[in-house]
């Protein structure tokens, strides 16, 4: 794979010159983009976005922390975020912690060490992470919890009304001349999807 390094040595530019190029940005006559864009297409040149995120302290890459993928309601969840992040010019980096502390904590370090813009959880345990969660924050890395609540961390959150969806669904049965109604439900354990 062609560095931005060894493209710009093939255009006979700096780096730095390569980047603003191929970025659209202003500094260089129409000519020498054309060229580097060119050059950049003939040899298939794609960005490390890794790298870039070190080098310009910005990251595109979001950690998702997910506690059981093996649940349809989970993956599914994982995956319109997903294609939401990607629609809006981000990567996905997904983790899948099978409602282990142990695992989740893993995940959550991955995330610091892969520099992430922000961390999506949607685990079980939040409490139990506090620690990566203050870490997370003095970063400066945004989290955004799905589905739960951390007593300690007070982090931004959002989750399903299901009091409100059960009421909704209850008047709906009503309305409709139902009167015996049933209710099957995951164990009280078990994480909210």
């Amino acid at each position: 794979m062609l560095s931005i390094r060894q493209l710009a040595e093939l255009c006979g530019v700096a780096p730095i010159t390569v980047s603003k190029a191929l970025r659209g940005a202003s500094g260089m006559s129409e000519q020498t983009r054309q060229r580097i864009v060119a050059m950049a297409a003939k040899h298939k040149y794609r960005p490390n976005y890794a790298a870039m995120g070190v080098f310009h302290g910005k990251s595109k890459l979001i950690g998702i922390i997910s506690s059981n993928m093996a649940r349809e309601s989970m993956a599914q969840r994982v995956g319109a975020t997903v294609d939401y992040l990607v629609e809006h010019g981000y990567s996905a980096i997904v983790y899948n912690s099978y409602d282990r502390i142990e695992t989740e904590s893993k995940c959550f370090m991955e995330c610091i060490n892969n520099r992430v813009a922000g961390v999506i959880s949607q685990t079980a345990n939040f409490d139990a992470n506090d620690e990566f969660f203050r870490e997370l924050r003095d970063r400066d890395i945004p989290v955004v919890l799905v589905s739960g609540y951390a007593q300690k961390a007070r982090l931004p959150h959002v989750h399903a009304d299901a009091e409100s969806n059960a009421r909704l669904i209850t008047e709906h049965l009503l309305s409709l001349g139902h009167r015996r109604l049933g209710v099957v439900a995951a164990p009280s354990t078990a994480t909210e999807d």
